[in-house]
């Protein structure tokens, strides 16, 4: 499972705001998702040093499976 979080800019880096998905975060902070985006790839690249916006991945945590419609069969006549 992967969360986004908006974190202090220190050293601690405390979460502000944490949540399931960057457009969710986006929509919450009132940013736009490509900023969030964009700060989680720069740092990841080195081209900053420290970002306010992290990409966690937790693991031992399965997300909810989507269930598929399954089609019913329709004879060609």
């Amino acid at each position: 499972m992967t969360i986004y979080m908006m974190v202090t800019d220190d050293e601690l880096e405390l979460p502000l705001v944490i949540a399931d998905s960057a457009p969710e975060l986006a929509k919450k902070i009132g940013k736009n998702v490509n900023t969030i985006y964009s700060g989680i790839s720069h740092e990841k690249h080195g081209r900053i040093k420290r970002s306010i916006y992290k990409k966690v991945e937790i693991e031992g945590c399965r997300k909810k499976k989507r269930r598929r419609r399954r089609r019913k069969n329709v004879s060609k006549i």
